[in-house]
């Protein structure tokens, strides 16, 4: 069930989500080869958290306990964090909304 899912789950895709090198040996271990993996995008994340089966309430309120309160910050901050953003607090738009055009 969603509810069922963990906080380990969502640690394995902040994991995923956030930037970082990776130095692996080339297959006849004779060289080094560096992999750059950079952010995941919202729309990756989204997927990963629809693919471990989360619902919305589910997925907030996992992030609520893995985060427990503290500020992430500036610098780690990942499209997890984001969407958690976006669902835990409501999605808000700060332009107004579209008006009718008025007739000359």
């Amino acid at each position: 069930s969603p509810s069922a899912m963990s906080a380990s789950d969502l640690q394995r895709l902040i994991q995923r989500a956030t930037p970082r090198v990776e130095d692996v040996r080339s297959p006849d271990r004779t060289d080094i080869i560096r992999r750059e993996h950079g952010h995941l995008t919202l729309r990756e994340v989204v997927d990963a958290a629809d693919a471990l089966e989360f619902s919305a309430q589910a997925f907030a309120e996992r992030m609520d306990e893995l985060l427990g309160g503290q500020e992430v910050a500036e610098s780690a901050l990942t499209a997890v964090h984001g969407l958690h953003r976006a669902v835990g607090r409501g999605l808000t738009f700060l332009a107004p909304g579209m008006a009718e055009p008025t007739a000359p």
